[in-house]
């Protein structure tokens, strides 16, 4: 299949999977533990008129756009690799060892190849091209990528 809208940013983040939540994580936590807010006057419609730290910390993560971009593609990764394992088990194949040992355990395609079994390479990038078409479709519904990426796409390759 010709190269998919953010192919590359997505098997980025299939490559870098728990790298990245794990500083996502720390992140969050980061905002969480920070020294709290003091209470601010803010003419809010409370009857005391302050604000709450802790809204003010949930609204910094929430704001945060680099953040949240990275929670959607990590959203993805997770809802392919439950999304691979299910069609696996109805319909006995491996996509999810396909995932499992490109992206987490880094084999090389020629290795994941033998391991899954498949004697022509052709077989192996239909594997490859499923899983990663399920994400770059989830990803164009979630917003990350846009109508216009995906007109260029269609210009550009069909």
């Amino acid at each position: 299949m010709k190269k998919l809208p953010k192919r590359n940013v997505l098997e980025h983040y299939f490559f870098n999977y728990y790298q990245i939540l794990f500083e996502v994580k720390k992140r969050i936590d980061d905002i969480i533990h920070s020294s709290p807010a003091k209470y601010v006057e803010t003419g809010g419609s409370g009857i005391s008129h302050n604000s709450n730290p802790t809204e003010l910390k949930a609204i910094k993560i929430a704001m945060d756009k680099d953040l949240t971009e990275k929670q959607q593609w990590l959203k993805i990764v997770r809802d392919v690799v439950e999304d691979m394992k299910y069609i696996d088990e109805k319909s006995k194949t491996k996509y999810a060892v396909l995932i499992q040992k490109r992206y987490f355990d880094e084999l090389a395609d020629n290795h994941v190849q033998k391991q899954l079994g498949l004697q022509y390479r052709s077989q192996y990038k239909e594997m490859k091209d499923t899983v990663l078409l399920e994400g770059v479709l989830l990803a164009a519904a979630s917003g990350l990528i846009t109508y216009d990426e995906i007109r260029k796409f269609v210009k550009e390759n069909w």
